[in-house]
């Protein structure tokens, strides 16, 4: 994932690539440490155990821990994936945009049914810990009702 010149080493170079700017600090953390106003007071941290960073937007992460997380759930979808094959796959992602809602320009979908699709078609489940990494990156709360963001499942391939 970092070795991108593989040759079995990462380098900065190689993990500021992966990374991209994220593991370079701005200045204006190091140097301009005014007064917070009131919506910086609101922000919440990232969940990360190791970090401090604020959390970015409504996302639960740092920009980096999203983008680390994020990676990790494409893998996770990639595995099932392979193992359902093209065919299912492509089944599995039409039952759940014949759900999704069309409010959210039919990138939203509950939880609990993306859930019931993914065992139906694809006799997959996700753990808990998969669940939670799942909410953690693309989900939110409407309605009372977790729901999830399903856009990138819809540009997930094999040969990524």
């Amino acid at each position: 994932m970092f070795d991108l010149d593989k040759d079995g080493k990462i380098s900065y170079k190689d993990f500021s690539k992966a990374i991209g700017g994220e593991i370079h600090p701005s200045e204006t953390l190091y140097f301009r440490q005014a007064k917070l106003k009131d919506n910086e007071k609101s922000r919440s941290n990232c969940i990360d155990v190791h970090c401090c960073q604020a959390a970015v937007g409504t996302s639960k992460y740092c920009s980096l821990h999203e983008l680390i997380y994020q990676d990790e759930m494409k893998k996770i979808f990639k595995k099932i994936l392979y193992k359902a094959g093209d065919k299912k796959w492509n089944e599995f992602k039409f039952e759940v945009r014949k759900i999704a809602s069309p409010e959210d320009n039919f990138h939203v979908v509950g939880l609990d049914d993306f859930e019931f699709i993914l065992e139906k078609v694809l006799n997959f489940k996700l753990t808990s810990e998969e669940e939670d990494l799942f909410i953690n990156t693309s989900g939110k709360v409407i309605n009372d009702t977790q729901v999830v963001d399903i856009n990138y499942i819809n540009n997930i391939k094999i040969n990524q």
